[in-house]
């Protein structure tokens, strides 16, 4: 299927095209300010930045500690439970710590920073664990990121990202716009009042947000990836063609792929093995699974494929195996990944260029190209397997709000 090939590489561009022109607006918006910054206020600056988030780096430990006791999908979303904004922190306290001054030489100038390029084009397609200058691919981004946005809100005297109005689109608001950062819920039962830090507590955070939609949420600085993308957030509800969730919002594996090929965001790699297992013979059935809505959809639009026969618009997916508890590789396994394969490649090539959503901080983040093993490795406790989705699309697609319980 070309279409879902042609579709997905319009979507990583658009979304890199996105972020470097609201990151570009940022820089815009702060050379007025910096170019005639003095060298005792520049030093100043620097200390301000740092201290505010070295505060936020204490108030996000003590928020993650609070989260311990709420589970994952259904108290809290699983963006939240999985955010890394204590790693973005402090790398980019890392990054401020040695690239400051000619980080905001580059502002001055109108300047890229060396290895911190945002500058890019359609063709520059985005590759994951990228080792050029480019930021797309590795948590290189989210440090740039960090560190501008929080520059911007000393400088402008702001506290808060939901106090950020660079908008492009009328009246909405910053952060149901943006592509570099996204807000979830709280979960009910959580007081961010009662989250401290000596005499500070959560609401003071950076990254506290409230607004007449999230009366109290987590604010999170983002690549494109978010562990369960932003599944059931009231906020952005997904369900076309009514609901689209929101434009150039985060996704992990599964979701995008869901969303692509089925338009659903409620599709997990566990539910892409449990389809796997349905379809084939000698592998244990799930039967509550395949009575369920999306066993239902996956059994009937997706097909197996063989390695040796795959294209350009086949799923990608692997499932791993504690193989001292299951030898064969064919129970339930313990995680796995999906993503879409974006070229044709001769029968028997060992590997296979995809485009997806991934994370491993810091060598690679976000949406973008990634080769992977067309098969398994002898005794790596992995299986990979192919799947194509039928010509017959369903007309009109469910939430299926239940499936996300599957881990």
């Amino acid at each position: 299927m070309v279409g879902l090939t042609e579709k997905a590489i319009l979507q990583e561009w658009q979304f890199r095209d996105a972020t470097q022109q609201e990151l570009l607006k940022f820089k815009q918006e702060l050379h007025p300010i910096l170019k005639n910054l003095s060298p005792d206020e520049q030093i100043k600056l620097e200390e301000n930045v740092l201290d505010k988030l070295k505060a936020d780096t204490e108030l996000i430990i003590a928020l993650n500690k609070a989260l311990e006791h709420f589970p994952a999908g259904t108290e809290a979303t699983w963006s939240l439970k999985t955010n890394k904004m204590l790693e973005i922190l402090e790398g980019t306290i890392s990054f401020i710590d040695l690239k400051f001054n000619a980080f905001i030489a580059s502002i001055k100038d109108n300047t890229e920073l060396a290895h911190y390029h945002i500058k890019t084009n359609e063709k520059d397609i985005t590759i994951i664990e990228n080792a050029g200058s480019s930021i797309y691919g590795t948590s290189k981004a989210n440090f740039l990121k960090t560190a501008l946005i929080n520059i911007y809100l000393v400088c402008k005297e702001k506290n808060f990202l939901s106090e950020i109005d660079i908008n492009d689109r009328g009246k909405e608001c910053w952060i149901d716009q943006t592509p570099n950062a996204h807000v979830t819920p709280l979960p009910y039962k959580l007081n961010p009042e009662e989250i401290k830090v000596n005499a500070s507590n959560f609401t003071q955070c950076t990254y506290f947000y409230n607004d007449a939609k999230t009366s109290k949420g987590l604010a999170f600085i983002h690549s494109g990836y978010a562990f369960g993308g932003y599944r059931n957030d009231s906020r952005y509800p997904y369900q076309p063609p009514k609901f689209l969730g929101k434009l150039n919002g985060p996704e992990d594996c599964s979701s995008f792929i869901g969303k692509l090929t089925l338009e659903i965001d409620q599709m997990s790699t566990a539910d892409l093995w449990k389809c796997y297992q349905s379809k084939q013979k000698g592998y244990p059935k799930d039967p509550s699974w395949e009575k369920s809505e999306i066993g239902q959809l996956l059994i009937k639009n997706l097909s197996i494929v063989a390695p040796d026969n795959i294209q350009a618009g086949d799923i990608w997916a692997s499932r791993s195996f504690d193989t001292q508890k299951d030898p064969k590789m064919k129970g339930f396994g313990k995680g796995g990944h999906t993503v879409l394969i974006i070229d044709n490649p001769d029968k028997g090539k060992k590997e296979v260029m995809t485009l997806g959503f991934n994370r491993n901080m810091p060598k690679n983040e976000g949406f973008g190209e990634q080769k992977f093993p067309t098969y398994s490795k002898p005794l790596e406790g992995k299986r990979i397997f192919f799947f194509r989705v039928n010509s017959s699309m369903p007309q009109e697609p469910k939430p299926f709000l239940d499936c996300c319980k599957i881990s």
